[in-house]
C-alpha cells in the first residue's frame, strides 16, 4: 500500500483551500492518478475536512466517505482525515498511528509520500524519516503561488520551528504503541467494559466517556456490526496508541504553538502549521 499525506494549511472562511494548500492537494491528486499513491491522509485541525472535500470531488470519491474521520479508514475509504495535527510534526506522528491501523486492517503499508512546499521540505523530510523510519518516506515539493512577502514569512519561521522538533525528537518523540490485539478482538472488549474502574484495551472509553454514550455505541453497533472496529480505531489515535511519555512531549508541544502560532493568523486564513 502506498499513502499520501497532505499536510494541513490556512483555508478561507468560507471552506475554499488558500492556494498553497490547493497546491498541496492538487500534487497528491496527480500521485494518485499516477497510481503513485493509493490513499491520502488529509490533516489539521480545522483544515482537514475541507482538503479531504476538495480531493474526494477531484478523484470521483464518495464525498460522504470523507465526513468521517478515522472511521473512513475501517470503511476502505481512500481518503483519511487527521483533525487532531496542530503541527507538521504530530501530523507525521498522528499519521504513523494511521499507518499502524491501516497495516491492520488493510494490507502493509509501504511507501509514503509528504505534499507540501519547498520551504517546508527539509524539516518535513528530517522529521519524516525519523518518525515513520520504518517506510519508505519520501518528501514532494510543491510549488507556492502566493505572494513573495507570505512565501519568505513562512519561510523564516522555519528555523525556530526546526529547532522545536529537533528538540522534541531528541527527547524521543514520536513512540506508539501497538495495536496489540486484533481490531476485531478489540471490539469485542466493548461489551465487557467497567464503567467505574474497568481497564482494557479500550479502557479510556470508561473514564472519558459518559455512561449513556458508550450505550449509544452500542446501539450502533446493533445496526452496523463494524461499529466496534471504527471505535477502536479512533480511541487508538486519539487515546491508547500515545504513550505516557509522549503525551508529556505533546504537552509542550502544543504550548509552543500556543504562544507562537497566533502571530501568524490573519482574519482571511487560519494560520499555518
Amino acid at each position: 500500500m502506498k499513502v499520501g499525506i497532505v499536510h494541513g494549511a490556512a483555508v478561507y472562511d468560507d471552506g475554499s483551500l488558500y492556494p498553497h494548500t490547493r497546491e498541496r492537494a492538487n500534487s497528491a491528486i496527480a500521485a494518485y492518478r499516477e497510481g503513485r499513491i493509493d490513499t491520502i491522509i488529509a490533516g489539521g485541525i480545522g483544515t482537514d475536512l475541507a482538503i479531504a472535500s476538495y480531493v474526494g470531488k477531484n478523484i470521483n470519491s464518495d464525498s460522504s466517505k470523507t465526513l468521517t474521520s478515522i472511521a473512513g479508514l475501517g470503511r476502505k475509504s481512500n481518503i483519511i482525515r487527521n483533525p487532531y495535527a496542530i503541527s507538521s510534526l504530530r501530523e507525521l506522528y498522528d499519521s504513523k498511528l494511521i499507518l499502524n491501523l491501516l497495516s491492520e486492517v488493510r494490507e502493509p503499508v509501504e511507501k509514503v509520500l509528504s505534499f507540501s512546499q519547498r520551504w517546508h521540505a527539509p524539516r518535513l523530510e528530517r522529521d519524516g524519516k525519523k518518525i515513520l523510519s520504518k517506510y519508505d518516506f519520501e518528501c514532494i515539493p510543491c510549488p507556492d503561488p502566493r505572494s513573495k512577502e507570505e512565501v519568505e514569512f513562512d519561510a523564516s519561521q522555519e528555523k525556530t520551528k526546526s529547532r522545536f522538533d529537533l528538540w522534541l525528537l531528541r527527547f524521543g518523540y514520536g513512540r506508539t504503541r501497538n495495536p496489540g490485539r486484533s481490531l476485531l478482538e478489540k471490539a469485542k472488549f466493548i461489551d465487557e467494559i467497567n464503567f467505574g474502574t474497568g481497564w482494557g484495551p479500550l479502557h479510556a472509553y470508561s473514564y472519558n466517556r459518559k455512561r449513556n454514550e458508550i450505550m449509544k455505541l452500542k446501539e450502533y453497533e446493533k445496526v452496523e456490526p463494524k461499529m466496534g472496529v471504527l471505535i477502536a480505531m479512533e480511541d487508538y489515535v486519539r487515546n491508547y496508541g500515545i504513550p505516557y511519555w509522549q503525551r508529556n512531549l505533546m504537552f509542550w508541544e502544543r504550548k509552543f504553538h500556543q504562544w507562537f502560532g497566533p502571530a501568524r493568523q490573519a482574519s482571511s486564513y487560519k494560520w499555518e502549521n
